[in-house]
């Protein structure tokens, strides 16, 4: 199996007063790309 670059994509937040990042999707590039996460969150 060869090495992807930039397969995935990480949408995180991150709240620095109170020193905490949240994983909020976890997405392959393609499903990324179709946007449809946008009205999820």
């Amino acid at each position: 199996m060869t090495p992807r670059h930039n397969g995935y994509r990480l949408i995180a937040a991150i709240h620095f007063d109170r020193q905490t990042a949240y994983t909020l999707r976890f997405l392959t590039h393609a499903e990324y790309s179709r946007e449809r996460w946008k009205d999820e969150l």
